[in-house]
């Protein structure tokens, strides 16, 4: 349902049954239901429970629909706890009480078939769904459904028996079973409409199988057979060996939960049984790809059968080494990321031990020998309480489902024993001239970490073709470890001109290359710097502001935040490609180019390799995160969040796409950094940390929030994140920050003041025109929109995101009349035409006529010289005629780039018979119309 509880093994029967339990006591609520769903948020007849004050309780019945539309059945007031609540069934008709009261009573719009009983504790809204305590007593139940049985085989493709394979019914988290040796199976459960049975094996696949009505009849054959390798493609293009021998691990493996605890003294690594279970690796365990559902994912349903469960969790898979692995070589056993902790054996011997949910880490096995058998045992642990545990998780666990387990790739590298490389960190040296060209001595400084024997290394650039047009070498011995390398006819990597290299490093001893790694990276530069005509020389100090600087440029930074979340596999995507593919990086990527965001905040997840390359190759700035913990920053949880952030630097420094990084968003385990000086101090530090050793990206201590008192200490950007639905409270906030933003102001600040930092909105409702409210505002630098998908409970519900432009499915969830996303050309787009009013508003009721600004914001980079158009037509519909044309104009527009100008008014008529007036705005730059606007007044 969206929520952990208790969820009862049996089924009761909609025609005759009913449940009571006592609810003893409760933090902030708690619900009994009636669950007839599969794993999702559907399906559910729910009593809840709620604190109407210190001692006064509300109880309020509610129905969630098959689309998971939720409505209020009916409420009660006045309880008090302890309290007995109740739902009993008679012919399908429900009647639902709060100590012997009835809360409401009736048939629900919906079939409700064998549901089960569900327990739970309600969360905290104010802060996103964060679940707390209840206590319950025994549950007294009545009415249990009849189970049936259904048998069969497993077999392969080509009728072989398929030993040992686990089949479960999808969505059923207790109606699963393990086949015998030959493949036969027996399992007993309460068969429901669309029943589908689904079956996996280690080394097979995952199959679905549509169950029909044959539960209790004749045995069935289930076939499973061998599946594509999933995430099948090399997966680290920032550190890559794959020009060398490595071999993937991805696919199905054995699985096994250990709620207990038990696993390491009872020696699971060494079980001559399989495991009970099966699962697909790299998707976390919580996942509808981890456990063969993918195919029921939807917007309300986005966790597998082992979507609630936290703690500790066994990995077993055999690994045949292939053939061809390289005489003399080691092999290095690699994970992409494994959430959090991983106790690592090969044959039975523990190898490893790692603690840390998303950064890669690698362990030699030593020679091995080709076409050798061995096991690979991996124990996961993620803590139920991850504030508690102090761990860096960002939104999983309390705002949305956590992503334990193994989540990215899992592949065999070949290595010398001679020595390898460790580092291959490239830095872009890039530097403009005032006449705006490129300075001489254009270079990457390449540096370089290698151990073992070697005696030099060397470098390469390769253009885009493969073409050499820089070298160098770093011979063994010198006392430093890096170089600078020109490029012959440098190309700078932008965003509409996305030109990566490609770095090679090659480790040599006695004339041979014994290790070799490639990179990719970007000639680019980034700053922050006054905007145009606003620098103290030229403007008064309330009229100075900067904006970003991308090569010598001012980039109105146009944001989406991407909470890098989907049905599918939760943290991890369904695939690389295609473009085509919903859900994979390559869509997702390009959806946001579609959309006209030139950025994506990647809100608190250090995303895969393959996510952040794909932005890099596409010109997608990221503005990425530190995955946040939620206790506070002292002992431990400081020591895991400094490990988390030298692990983001470590991994992702060459990404030339990532050109901004935030420490802490909304103080989330900062939450006294208003007056703790110890607090600020190891912000501070952090910062300063940040700047010295990533002197190509921008820093942002903390994204601050409106509605909370956390701001900024030490910050490259001053951004702010405010919630307003409503268009003229908005519109007047933005005037008011106008004002407040200028060198020495203390907006937004808790220790010093601002010194030109430009100002940018990171999170704002998106709604009722407020994104184009914003851009009649020059000091305003830019903004992140919220979201560019749906993910679990954030559905477009709530006021901050209803202006998502995708689904979590990935479909559009608007369109414009050419059916085209439309936010692209209206709201996302460097130049764009605004009017000072909402999108749909009032004619004015006075007899006088009321005027409308039109502002142009002009922030086109490459086009900047061709010349602009607007064209305007107002439309009135009056009571006894047809539409009339009250103006229809052209303005040849001559307006200095990166500027905001009012260019003309609209006047709203306030004649009596004027039932609408349609204004319809459109922008040319050249032949090319760059934007548009529509908007609508009408009468009282």
């Amino acid at each position: 349902m969206g929520r952990t509880g208790l969820l009862s093994r049996w089924r009761v029967d909609p025609t005759s049954a009913s449940v009571r339990v006592l609810l003893q006591e409760a933090e902030l609520g708690a619900a009994l239901a009636l669950y007839g769903g599969t794993g999702g948020w559907e399906r559910s007849l729910e009593l809840r429970v709620e604190k109407a004050n210190a001692t006064v309780w509300t109880a309020t019945a509610f129905a969630v629909g098959p689309g998971g539309e939720t409505e209020q059945l009916g409420q009660i007031e006045g309880i008090k706890l302890p309290i007995e609540l109740a739902i009993s069934a008679s012919n399908s008709v429900f009647e639902v009480s709060a100590g012997g009261r009835t809360v409401w009573r009736g048939r629900l719009k919906f079939d409700l078939p064998a549901p089960r009983v569900f327990l739970r504790a309600c969360g905290d809204w104010g802060l996103g769904p964060r679940e707390r305590g209840a206590v319950f007593g025994v549950v007294h139940l009545r009415g249990v459904a009849a189970e049936k049985e259904i048998s069969g085989q497993v077999v392969d493709d080509r009728g072989k028996p398929v030993p040992y394979a686990w089949v479960h019914v999808a969505g059923d988290p207790f109606a699963h079973t393990t086949a015998a040796a030959d493949g036969t199976f027996s399992l007993h459960f309460v068969p429901l409409p669309g029943d589908k049975l689904v079956c996996g094996a280690e080394g097979y696949g995952f199959f679905t199988h549509a169950l029909g009505d044959r539960a209790g009849t004749d045995p069935v054959i289930l076939v499973c057979s061998t599946e594509p390798t999933p995430r099948p493609e090399y997966p680290r293009p920032e550190f890559d060996r794959s020009s060398g021998w490595w071999q993937n691990l991805n696919g199905v493996w054995q699985f096994a939960p250990d709620p207990r605890n038990v696993g390491t003294e009872e020696k699971w690594e060494s079980l001559p049984e399989p495991y009970p279970y099966c699962i697909r690796v790299p998707f976390p365990w919580t996942s509808l790809l981890a456990c063969g559902e993918e195919a029921m994912a939807s917007p309300i349903k986005y966790t597998g059968i082992w979507g609630g469960y936290a703690g500790a969790a066994w990995y077993r898979r055999t690994v045949r080494i292939r053939d061809d692995l390289p005489a003399g070589a080691d092999v290095l056993l690699k994970f992409g990321a494994v959430n959090f902790s991983a106790d690592v054996y090969w044959d039975g011997t523990l190898v490893g031990h790692h603690e840390g949910g998303f950064d890669p880490f690698a362990i030699n096995l030593g020679p091995l020998t080709p076409g050798s058998e061995h096991t690979l045992t991996v124990r996961v642990y993620f803590p139920q309480d991850v504030e508690a545990a102090g761990i860096p998780v960002g939104k999983q666990g309390w705002w949305f489902s956590h992503a334990p387990g193994i989540w990215q790739t899992v592949w065999l590298e070949a290595v010398s024993p001679l020595g390898q490389i460790t580092r291959l960190h490239v830095t872009p040296k890039v530097a403009f001239a005032s006449n705006g060209r490129l300075k001489e001595g254009t270079a990457f400084t390449v540096r370089v970490d290698a151990e073992g024997c070697w005696e030099q290394i060397q470098l390469r650039v390769l253009d885009a073709a493969g073409q050499p047009v820089g070298e160098a070498m770093l011979p063994r011995g010198k006392n430093q470890n890096e170089v600078d390398i020109g490029v012959a006819n440098p190309q700078l990597w932008d965003i509409d001109s996305p030109y990566l290299y490609t770095v090679t490093a090659a480790l040599v001893f006695q004339g041979q290359i014994i290790d070799k790694v490639s990179t990719y990276a970007g000639l680019r530069e980034v700053r922050v710097d006054w905007a145009p005509g606003h620098d103290p020389s030229s403007a008064a100090v309330n009229d100075q502001y900067k904006y970003v600087y991308l090569n010598n440029k001012p980039l109105y930074v146009l944001g989406v935040l991407d909470q890098g979340y989907n049905p599918w596999g939760i943290y991890t995507y369904p695939s690389y490609g295609p473009a085509d593919r919903p859900g994979s990086i390559m869509a997702d990527v390009a959806a946001a180019r579609q959309l006209g965001y030139n950025l994506v905040r990647l809100h608190i997840k250090q995303n895969e390799p393959l996510w952040l390359y794909e932005a890099a190759r596409t010109g997608l700035l990221v503005w990425d995160e530190i995955p946040c913990q939620l206790a506070a920053l002292r002992g431990q949880a400081w020591e895991r969040w400094m490990y988390q952030f030298n692990a983001q630097y470590e991994r992702d420094y060459n990404n030339p796409a990532i050109i901004i990084r935030s420490l802490f968003n909304e103080a989330w385990g900062a939450s006294d950094i208003s007056y703790n000086p110890q607090t600020q101090q190891l912000i501070r530090e952090a910062v300063a940390l940040q700047r010295k050793r990533e002197p190509h990206r921008l820093v942002i201590d903390n994204s601050a929030v409106q509605a909370l008192n956390n701001r900024h200490i030490d910050t490259d950007i001053n951004d702010e994140h405010i919630y307003l639905p409503e268009w003229r409270p908005w519109r007047e906030t933005l005037a008011t920050i106008e004002r407040l933003i200028f060198p020495g102001s203390t907006y937004n600040f808790h220790v010093g003041a601002q010194t030109g930092q430009p100002y940018i909105l990171s999170e704002f409702s998106a709604t009722s025109g407020n994104t184009l409210a914003i851009r009649m505002f020059p000091k305003v630098a830019g903004y992140v929109k919220v979201n560019l998908a749906d993910q679990e409970w954030e559905r477009g519900r709530a006021q901050w995101n209803r202006g998502n432009a995708l689904s979590a499915d990935r479909s559009w969830n608007q369109l414009d009349y050419a059916g085209l996303p439309a936010e692209a050309v209206t709201e996302n787009a460097p130049d764009v035409v605004v009017f000072d009013a909402p999108p749909q508003g009032w004619l004015p009721d006075e007899e006088d006529a009321a005027t409308v600004g039109v502002y142009v914001s002009s922030f086109e980079r490459t086009r900047f010289d061709l010349p602009l158009r607007l064209a305007i037509r107002v439309v009135a519909a009056r009571e006894a005629r047809g539409p009339e044309v009250l103006k229809d104009v052209q303005l040849d527009l001559c307006l200095p780039p990166f500027s905001v100008t009012r260019v003309t008014d609209i006047v709203l008529p306030a004649d009596e018979d004027i039932l609408f007036v349609t204004v319809v705005a459109s922008l040319s730059r050249g032949e090319r119309v760059v934007a548009r606007n529509v908007g609508m007044w009408k009468r009282h």
